[in-house]
């Protein structure tokens, strides 16, 4: 019996910083790969014939769905995979195509599990998870129809009522709309004159509407996102529409966004008959009631999500709401209610579902501090959890480091296993700590900086800060700066700064304001946000250094360069990223006078003993970046 075909299928257009990673993630499963180039001026075409596909050249017609059956046209398997070039199949997954075949001969097409990353390219922060038919026959009625999200489910029961159409565990990530590709791209733009044209020739109008929504909603314009969901779910019957609990969900969301607490929780608390199944509405339900201090209904509401777990196929999901997340929301509700042990249950069970969250660690690790002897913590966490895993130890030092609690970030580092690939930032952290524990003498400086891995110019430039010498400061600074132009040619010289990490044109820029206070320049547009994360982590670090070094000069010119790039930066998001950055400066300041009030030295002990540990919590919940 002859063996099925199956064809890829793809529409690209300047793809070439991910296209390779996608072709060679499904490659292996398919027998032949078709790619229909709409005008790419980059070498995404060049890059898709070195992987064996076939290039063929179409003009773009502003029209998805014409773009994918013009490759699916081209195609000679007897079943269709459908990939953007944004999109990578999960490894082992491509061998799943022919088991689904091979076990369901009748069916007509499969849905797979679309993992959609938020956060940044540097850093995923979460993701959510949706179904999608990517796998279908090639039969002639199975084509595509809409000029933007293009749908195949309708056309195929269409040309078939009959049709078998199955959900798979068969996986694709997609990183298409994180910041910097939307940005990148002009993705909003783009989809928002398209669903313009759609809605003027459609008989499916709730569906765009919806898709309108989420557009403005990425722009934050709220009410005009929520004046779309609102037709949306009103046009249609959404209790009879496939997409129908986002359009519910997006529009608490911009309801929250709005301030308008009450009526978020009456539209969530009117679905929740039809949606009795779906964790994600319980979850944001609580997340409102929580805002409104209303603790029985949150702890209700988050207790329901648990319950339910992770959602059904039929739902498009975000990560953790059924799991980590609502337990990690119980915890901050027993925290409100003063029940902190049951808190330290509740985080400790958030981080048995995912062991690298950084949230549920640092408010556990906070915890522990207070509620125990913040010097013997890590013997404490090793006492009441079973601590294994390299990544979890890497979380632990993180948590320690954003709390303050340098000495024993610096035991962790040294002394328990991390993760691979984690080595340099581990020693970029080492160094940290161990420049920001307040031990004096340049003897212990030389000792820090030597942990590094050598004494490198990065190193040497802390070293020089804290030693007020200007001199060494502008040479280690001139070695970065030759570095970073390529032009030091000495061997010996060309890789030890490598060992803590490299140093970007944002820190040349910092560095340089600092010793010679020079202006710093405009920063450069479209900046991606990693570069930002790692211009941020640097001035926390200089700012906690000059503070508990009592370098007072470096701490007027570091606060200075700060007010400077959030004043100027056109970046909303990254403006607000950098505000928070700051304002996290003083929860570790906090944390340490906290921790150092505890010998009965403060006029009103017993009321500051009961004022505290609610203080804490609060400003944790002000301060604390969680995602989820």
């Amino acid at each position: 019996m002859r063996k099925p075909q199956i064809s890829l299928c793809m529409i690209v257009k300047n793809e070439e910083d991910v296209i390779a990673r996608c072709l060679q993630s499904a490659k292996n499963a398919v027998d032949e790969i078709i790619v229909v180039d709409s005008g790419s001026t980059d070498r995404t075409a060049d890059i898709a014939l070195s992987e064996g596909a076939a290039v063929h050249h179409r003009p773009w017609r502003h029209d998805f769905a014409a773009a994918r059956n013009e490759s699916i046209a081209l195609a000679a398997g007897d079943w269709i995979l459908v990939l953007d070039a944004d999109e990578t199949l999960e490894e082992g997954h491509g061998a799943l195509l022919r088991e689904m075949i091979e076990r369901s001969p009748e069916a007509d097409g499969f849905f797979v599990r679309i993992v959609n990353y938020v956060g940044t390219e540097n850093q995923h922060t979460g993701s959510t998870v949706s179904s999608s038919l990517r796998f279908f026959r090639n039969l002639p009625g199975y084509r595509y129809a809409g000029r933007i999200h293009e749908q195949i489910v309708q056309p195929i029961l269409t040309a078939n009522p009959q049709a078998k159409l199955e959900y798979t565990s068969i996986q694709l990530n997609h990183g298409g709309y994180l910041p910097e590709t939307v940005l990148k791209k002009n993705k909003v733009r783009r989809n928002l004159e398209l669903l313009q044209k759609e809605l003027e020739h459609t008989d499916n109008e709730s569906f765009h509407r919806y898709n309108l929504g989420v557009e403005h909603l990425r722009l934050g314009e709220y009410e005009k996102a929520m004046e779309q969901f609102v037709m949306s779910r009103t046009i249609a019957d959404w209790r009879r529409t496939s997409f129908g609990h986002v359009v519910v969900l997006r529009e608490a969301n911009c309801l929250q966004a709005l301030g308008r607490w009450k009526e978020a929780v009456a539209v969530c608390e009117a679905a929740t008959g039809d949606l009795n199944d779906y964790p994600d509405l319980f979850f944001t339900l609580g997340r409102i009631h929580y805002h409104l201090r209303q603790w029985d209904q949150a702890e209700a509401a988050f207790r329901k999500a648990l319950d339910i777990g992770e959602a059904p196929p039929q739902y498009t999901s975000s990560s953790g709401t059924g799991t980590y997340g609502a337990c990690f929301h119980l915890g901050k509700v027993r925290e409100q209610l003063q029940d902190y042990e049951g808190a330290i249950e509740w985080y400790a069970r958030a981080l048995k579902f995912h062991s690298g969250l950084l949230s549920p660690f640092l408010r556990l690790i906070g915890l522990i501090a207070r509620l125990y002897d913040a010097g013997k913590i890590t013997e404490t966490m090793e006492r009441l959890f079973q601590l294994e895993s390299a990544k979890t130890w890497w979380s632990i030092a993180l948590s320690y480091y954003q709390l303050g609690l340098y000495e024993q970030a610096v035991y962790v580092l040294k002394q328990r296993p991390l993760p691979e690939n984690k080595l340099r930032d581990s020693r970029l952290l080492l160094l940290r700590c161990n420049l920001l524990q307040t031990r004096e003498g340049s003897a212990f400086l030389s000792e820090s900086v030597m942990e590094a891995g050598s004494m490198t110019a990065r190193a040497g430039f802390y070293d020089a800060l804290i030693r007020n010498d200007d001199r060494e400061a502008l040479r280690c600074l001139e070695k970065l700066e030759a570095k970073q132009a390529g032009m030091l040619s000495d061997p010996s010289e060309s890789g030890p700064d490598s060992a803590i990490g490299p140093v970007n044109t944002l820190i040349l820029d910092l560095y340089t304001y600092v010793v010679r206070q020079r202006m710093p320049r405009e920063l450069p547009q479209n900046l991606p946000a990693k570069d930002y994360a790692v211009l941020w982590s640097e001035l926390i670090f200089l700012y906690m250094l000059a503070s508990k070094r009592h370098l007072f000069t470096l701490k007027s010119l570091v606060s200075a360069y700060w007010r400077h790039i959030l004043l100027t930066l056109t970046d909303p998001l990254q403006r607000l990223k950098g505000r928070y950055e700051m304002i996290k400066c003083l929860h570790v300041k906090i944390f340490h006078i906290f921790q150092e009030t505890d010998d009965g030295s403060l006029e009103y002990t017993p009321l500051w003993g009961h004022v505290k540990p609610r203080l804490m919590t609060l400003i944790d919940d002000l301060l604390m970046e969680e995602n989820y």
